[in-house]
């Protein structure tokens, strides 16, 4: 057990010594740039030209020398830069930011879910609304057929409007001809009393429009009304003389 804990107490030792070391010589190097750069990148002879000194001497002198207690802020403050950083910084400064960082993490995600759940129940209430709608077309729907059975011209009403809206009654006029001038006939035939063909070609369309809507019986050539096609030429006549 002591063994492991020397391990442990070893690690965070070094760890703290090579961050520290880091730190440090970060701060040196910041303090004397000049003298690292000289070092560097400027050629001696042109140190020599203008000061008389070598390279050495230059940086020595000027730069990493010990030259009494005026070379002291030249390491002290790199160490004080280090230990401010070290301890204090990280305490009272890097700390709180990392805390309100992940408040700010925290809060972005409160609001998300937040709007998610307001995306939620809108969602619901438009359902909630769509079963509404769908009950009341329903609903309708079951008291127009039982309008349907007492008096079906209630609902054939309301399918006239809406091909007179669509203006499918164009074929009624023609339907009639047929019925009531040539006997149901959907095409022409040959009239031995006038000794010509009379009759007219009705369009299959309009006979298939008429048929599929129960306005027509149709049987071989000739077609013949029902009672809710006689309703729909009746409003058709009686629109046509209010005009």
């Amino acid at each position: 057990m002591s063994e492991l804990t020397d391990s442990i107490a070893e690690a965070i030792r070094k760890r703290v010594v090579s961050a520290a070391l880091g730190t440090y010589f970060f701060f040196w190097a910041a303090f004397h740039w000049q003298g690292i750069y000289t070092t560097l990148f400027t050629g001696e002879d042109k140190i020599y030209d203008k000061f008389g000194l070598l390279k050495n001497e230059y940086v020595n002198t000027y730069f990493f020398g010990w030259h009494g207690w005026s070379s002291v802020p030249a390491y002290l403050l790199p160490l004080l830069l280090t230990i401010v950083f070290i301890w204090p910084v990280p305490k009272y400064v890097l700390i709180h930011a990392y805390r309100q960082e992940q408040r700010h993490k925290v809060d972005k995600r409160r609001v998300k879910i937040e709007e998610e759940e307001k995306i939620e129940i809108k969602k619901e209430r438009l359902a909630l609304q769509a079963q509404r709608t769908l009950e009341a077309e329903i609903n309708t729907a079951k008291k127009e057929q039982q309008a349907a059975k007492q008096d079906p011209r209630i609902v054939w009403q309301k399918e006239y409007n809406a091909f007179a809206k669509n203006g499918l009654v164009h074929f009624l006029g023609e339907i009639a001809e047929s019925v009531y001038k040539h006997g149901g006939r959907v095409t022409t035939y040959y009239d031995k009393d006038l000794g010509r063909r009379v009759g007219i070609d009705l369009p299959k369309d309009g006979i298939a429009v008429a048929h599929t809507n129960d306005l027509v019986q149709v049987e071989g050539e000739r077609i013949g009304l029902t009672e809710k096609g006689k309703f729909f030429l009746g409003q058709s006549y009686l629109g046509n003389s209010s005009n």
